[in-house]
């Protein structure tokens, strides 16, 4: 059975008398669409929040407004503009120091200021990079940006006063090769030893990543999937990454 592995180690979890946390993040926003609705649809089901990673040059008044008929669901900030600037053969980058620092921590705070107008309190002062990278320098200037928290891909790279690091650590497409959903067993047992690895050294709460604007239906039944098996397990809990550490005003 593909789930047993993850059902194991949660009750690990349960007999140890702990309880494991999940999140799910969303990249890429931009306005409303079709396949918005899938993910939005299917996680209200479950009751499961999601942290949509929005793109701030690119989205509108539009997602504001669906954004506020799905409490569910909470606006975080993608970057500026998703655009790389690392030049070829480099990883892709938006956030790094292929232009000034200035011009990038610019982009930054117009950023902010622009998902603030927007969202307002719904809006999570967490910054998601494009890529899931940010050159490390940068990070010291983000607290004085408005920004609280940092969320990228795996083991945390720095720590900085006044800026919580809540990390994803399972993509749910395979970037690197198909450009599609990965194996369901592989992605099961990805999970599983996440969650060992955060039951041994308390590194907080496994994040799961998504890309609804892919639109890949082998995605969206994994997650129904792994919400059937994880909502129903008592030693598991669904939470709002803004909940983990206090994020929202």
């Amino acid at each position: 059975m593909m789930w047993q592995p993850l059902l194991g180690e949660l009750d690990r979890w349960h007999a140890a008398g702990i309880t494991a946390r999940l999140w799910l993040r969303d990249d890429d926003a931009v306005a409303p669409t079709p396949l918005l609705d899938e993910l939005c649809a299917l996680t209200a089901d479950f009751r499961i929040p999601v942290t949509l990673a929005v793109i701030p040059a690119d989205t509108g008044e539009a997602l504001a407004r669906y954004l506020r008929d799905v409490p569910h669901m909470s606006p975080a900030i993608h970057g500026w503009s998703h655009a790389n600037h690392a030049p070829a053969g480099e990883k892709k980058q938006e956030l790094g120091f292929h232009r000034e620092r200035a011009i990038v921590l610019g982009e930054l705070a117009d950023a902010h200021r622009r998902m603030s107008d927007f969202h307002g309190e719904r809006l999570i002062p967490m910054l998601v990079p494009p890529w899931n990278h940010i050159a490390p320098e940068l990070m010291p200037d983000l607290p004085a940006l408005g920004y609280r928290a940092l969320s990228g891909f795996g083991e945390p790279i720095l720590e900085v006063p006044g800026l919580a690091v809540i990390n994803t650590h399972v993509d749910l497409i395979d970037f690197r090769g198909s450009r599609r959903c990965h194996d369901h067993d592989l992605l099961a047992r990805r999970i599983a030893d996440e969650l060992s690895r955060s039951r041994l050294s308390d590194r907080g709460a496994v994040g799961i990543l998504s890309h609804h604007l892919i639109g890949e239906s082998s995605a969206l039944q994994f997650l129904n999937d792994l919400f059937s098996v994880t909502t129903n397990h008592p030693a598991c809990r669904w939470v709002d990454a803004a909940d983990v550490t206090q994020l929202k005003e």
